[in-house]
């Protein structure tokens, strides 16, 4: 009888390369760099392929960025704490578990706080507009005007990290929105009894 050949093994097929996390679809990566006169900072953008590389965004570009919103006529109930006992919203701490004012963030920049990047600075800034929105409800007067101004405020981030990109898209507002935040033109954070619940 003929001798049997022993079977090969077929070689071992390496494991398949685990995919990539997928990243959030605004995410802004930053870390400080060190020896510089004016705090600077190495941020990425990551949203919609977005940004090539790092780019460095100073402290007085954050400052920059958060002026115009501090100025504008509709930031009255952003640039301050909510005074929640003094209008008696007892659920306030409950629904807004880290609350987040202009005015704080404007401070911190001044401060020099933001030591871990440009992302802090942008994460608060955003925790502003969506508190407002968690706590009014995005179509309620004060709801709406945080989305105008979480719109402001995206397309001079977006501006400045990419200025050789396409500015984003203007902001579609749903029927009656505009007599809806008209009502809220020009309030100040002392006065959210116009509103129902105040925003941060």
């Amino acid at each position: 009888a003929p001798k049997e050949e022993p079977l090969a093994l077929a070689p071992a097929r390496a494991p398949a390369p685990a995919p990539a996390p997928a990243m959030a679809p605004t995410v802004v990566s930053a870390r400080l760099a060190a020896a510089s006169v004016e705090a600077t900072v190495t941020s990425a953008l990551t949203t919609e392929g977005d940004g090539e590389g790092p780019i460095l965004l100073t402290m007085g570009q954050c400052s920059r960025l958060l002026k115009p919103v501090l100025n504008h006529p509709k930031a009255g109930n952003f640039l301050q704490p909510v005074d929640w006992k003094r209008y008696n919203l007892k659920d306030y701490p409950t629904v807004i578990t880290e609350p987040m004012d202009l005015g704080t963030i404007d401070k911190k920049l001044t401060s020099r706080l933001y030591t871990t990047g440009a992302d802090a600075f942008v994460r608060d800034v955003r925790l502003v507009w969506a508190n407002a929105t968690r706590y009014n409800g995005p179509q309620s007067p004060v709801g709406l005007i945080a989305a105008e101004l979480k719109h402001l405020f995206d397309t001079a981030l977006h501006q400045l990290l990419n200025p050789a990109a396409m500015p984003l898209p203007p902001m579609v507002q749903p029927p009656g929105a505009a007599a809806g935040a008209s009502a809220a033109d020009g309030a100040d954070a002392g006065a959210p009894k116009q509103f129902g619940r105040p925003t941060p």
